[in-house]
């Protein structure tokens, strides 16, 4: 059994999933499994899954949200470890995190395909596996099993007990811990995909280093040396091969739009100097990526593109690593800036945050933005009042419509709309391909 073969190898992992009983079963009834398998979660319900993931998603089935679901469990795998020291008397621990979901037979008819998808995601690497299974030909504990058998290879792969498969019929050949993938017909196929992380991105995706700049060569990353030697005043930046990033534009690309394009190319006619994208590798609002999901944003920046990979979730970090930059942002983010939801609702936390950031000599070039916002975030007309309507609208918010703390707006360089309006969004974009 798959559990039996886990014990003699040094890998953790935490699962998300929203099938595969067997398989947990499996697990569970696995003497002394809590020694590597940390935690099992399952976001059934839409609300449970928004929370787990911390953001929303398009589909619930998809490869996107089974890496998703990995990656979040991945990040479990490394925090749990970190709180039990217990677990990491082992330096050459392996931490995976497994994800797997899929739409089965259900009591109502299903226009779509009954579908498998599942990734494990670990600090070097990530699979993928998606499976499209024959409709009406098994009953949903069927089907469910088949998932199970798709999770116990995804964790096998994630701890190297298997190196690499070609095809459904070479698993089902070499390895008998698979049976249920012998029961599968034509025309289904399991199709694998692999992403091993560039090498120096390993330390970074391992919190080893804050950030690393590249620029976009013909759609491939290729890194730059920017490490900067400080001046006494902290201020004046040198370094080797390019200049150290002073404007730098953070984001998800998810995907990267002519928008993004605009904005950066007019903060770069303002300032005189290059601009750099920026692209945190986890978010306080969103799952942590993967580096398949990095790979596919990087693909569509034009050559040329500068791009910073950060470990850098919040403005208070990147201001420590990159002080005297200016940031772009749009009146969306400005408005997540002051939220004191992201300062545990403490007033006095929020201050000493942005007083950091001011302190470092850091600037917001903020841009107006089509957004829905919560009421209670703008002006009302010739007031300083907050409305306490809590409805939502849908319109283009500009930065002087906010009410922020006078600390940020000193801070903030703000683009009036007749400088500059764009209505493209990356959300729309992404629903309109769904």
């Amino acid at each position: 059994m798959l559990s039996d073969l886990l014990k003699s190898t040094s890998t953790f992992f935490c699962i998300a999933t929203t099938c595969g009983g067997d398989a947990i079963r499996e697990l569970l009834e696995t003497p002394g499994i809590s020694s590597y398998l940390l935690e099992i979660q399952i976001p059934y319900a839409a609300q449970a899954m928004r929370e787990y993931l911390q953001c929303d998603i398009e589909q619930a089935c998809s490869e996107q949200t089974a890496r998703l679901l990995a990656s979040q469990a991945h990040a479990r795998t490394k925090k749990i470890l970190a709180e039990s020291p217990v677990h990491m008397e082992n330096s050459n621990a392996k931490m995976i995190g497994v994800g797997v979901t899929a739409s089965l037979a259900s009591q109502r008819m299903k226009h779509g395909d009954h579908r498998i998808e599942a990734a494990v995601v670990s600090d070097d690497e990530v699979h993928t596996f998606r499976l499209v299974l024959n409709k009406n030909v098994r009953t949903r504990a069927e089907e469910d099993s088949i998932a199970a058998e798709i999770m116990r290879l995804a964790i096998a792969m994630g701890a190297s007990l298997i190196s690499d498969i070609e095809n459904m019929d070479t698993v089902a050949g070499r390895f008998s811990l698979f049976p249920q993938f012998e029961t599968l017909q034509p025309p289904e196929h399991l199709v694998h995909h692999t992403c091993r992380a560039i090498s120096s991105w390993i330390s970074l995706w391992q919190k080893k280093e804050r950030f690393l700049a590249g620029r976009i060569v013909n759609g491939i990353w290729e890194a730059l040396s920017v490490q900067p030697e400080y001046s006494v005043d902290m201020q004046n930046f040198h370094a080797q091969d390019e200049a150290f990033p002073r404007l730098i534009f953070p984001g998800s690309y998810h995907p990267l739009h002519q928008g993004h394009q605009d904005m950066l190319r007019y903060a770069e006619n303002m300032f005189k100097i290059p601009g750099w994208y920026e692209c945190s590798l986890c978010n306080v609002d969103k799952p942590p990526l993967d580096y398949m999901e990095v790979c596919d944003r990087l693909k569509i920046f034009p050559s040329g593109s500068r791009i910073l990979l950060t470990q850098l979730p919040t403005f208070e970090e990147k201001s420590s690593v990159f002080p005297g930059a200016i940031f772009i942002i749009g009146a969306d983010t400005l408005i997540r800036l002051a939220d004191s939801k992201y300062y545990a609702y403490n007033e006095e936390l929020r201050l000493e945050a942005l007083q950091r950031i001011a302190d470092r000599g850091c600037r917001f070039l903020v841009f107006g933005r089509t957004t829905t916002v919560p009421l209670i975030k703008l002006k009302q007309p010739n007031s300083n009042d907050i409305k306490q309507d809590l409805q939502e609208v849908k319109n283009f918010i500009t930065p002087q419509d906010l009410v922020i703390p006078p600390l940020l707006e000193k801070m903030c360089i703000f683009v009036s709309e007749s400088e500059f309006h764009e209505d493209i969004s990356s959300t729309e974009i992404r629903r309109s391909r769904t």
